[in-house]
């Protein structure tokens, strides 16, 4: 089964979310950026309610992030408009960039990306549409 552990903020659009090594939640929607720190340590219900935990708001990108991501090392990495976007999570202002094309990041298409993965120390995107599945070099993201 399933259980409901933290409330996501509503009317914010669609949320993209991962989990970093330790176990941290992140989440973001347009420029907001929240986390929920060892989500597996609270209490599960069965329903919704209002007395859940709420996400922990950490501030506002440069950049909206695609529709998910992957979050490696101290980075909330997606791919949005045919860009990959980074946010380095430790900057206390968010601080967001776009890393330098190269000639792989230059053919990731301009549509929607659904997934996004860690895989074998390995960064993975999935194209909605049936696009492709594209590696992202760690090097552009650090």
């Amino acid at each position: 089964g399933f259980a409901f552990v933290a409330r996501t903020p509503r009317g914010r659009g669609s949320v993209s979310a991962g989990f970093d090594e330790d176990g941290t939640f992140w989440a973001t929607a347009g420029l907001d950026v929240w986390k929920l720190e060892a989500p597996h340590s609270l209490v599960g219900y069965a329903e919704s309610a209002p007395t859940l935990p709420e996400l922990t708001t950490v501030g506002q990108t440069e950049s909206v992030h695609g529709a998910d991501i992957v979050v490696w090392e101290c980075y909330l990495v997606s791919v949005a408009g045919g860009k990959v976007v980074v946010t380095d999570s430790t900057d206390r202002n968010l601080r967001t960039f776009l890393p330098a094309a190269t000639a792989d990041s230059d053919s990731l298409p301009v549509s929607g990306f659904g997934g996004a993965y860690m895989y074998s120390g390995r960064m993975f995107f999935s194209a909605n549409g049936g696009a492709g599945v594209f590696k992202v070099d760690l090097d552009l993201v650090s």
